[in-house]
């Protein structure tokens, strides 16, 4: 898999994670606007406790979720690059995709505000700020605790000549070499 598919599925991984960490904000303003206006949701006391309560659960599902979103990445990415020699290339690769979508988000803010004053600027370098704290960060830390879990699959504890224990870890293209080694297809 080259640095460039990497960075495609980060990219496409990084929207998912946007939609994910907004649409739960959405949500949950939606859930507690309607539980303040009497209707939707199941009262749990009062409308205000309610809203406090729906408001936690929903807010627990972004960073659920998003952990769940880039583990499943890495382990994507992990079957299809050999971890153990190419991780700078697969960092490097999910940093410029996740990046370039960070990028974008924070071009179509000054598109949006303009440029004429502080405010748009201040206002794209927070966008690139929260988004890479809660988008490209994850992602990165995901992506590689995920193929980091493909490489420790394959592993396992055997005996060398001398009797002595070692352990091996296994991942991606080199899972081949291994089955040829042992005199597999």
């Amino acid at each position: 898999m080259t640095d460039r598919h990497v960075a495609g599925v980060a990219a496409v991984t990084t929207v998912g994670l946007a939609l994910v960490r907004f649409g739960t904000e959405l949500t949950a303003a939606r859930v507690v606007g309607s539980v303040s206006g009497g209707s939707g949701a199941p009262l749990l006391g009062t409308a205000g406790q309610t809203a406090v309560v729906y408001s936690l659960l929903i807010g627990t599902l972004a960073p659920v979720l998003t952990v769940g979103v880039t583990l499943g990445a890495g382990v994507y990415l992990g079957r299809r690059v050999d971890v153990e020699t190419d991780h700078r290339d697969l960092l490097r690769g999910v940093a410029t995709g996740s990046g370039a979508v960070v990028g974008l988000a924070a071009l179509a803010a000054l598109v949006v505000n303009g440029v004429a004053d502080v405010y748009a600027v201040a206002t794209a370098l927070a966008t690139v700020l929260r988004l890479g704290g809660t988008l490209t960060l994850p992602l990165l830390v995901g992506s590689l605790a995920g193929a980091a879990l493909v490489a420790f699959e394959g592993s396992g504890e055997h005996e060398d000549e001398g009797g002595a224990a070692t352990v091996t870890a296994r991942s991606g293209p080199s899972r081949e070499h291994a089955v040829e080694d042992a005199g597999g297809s």
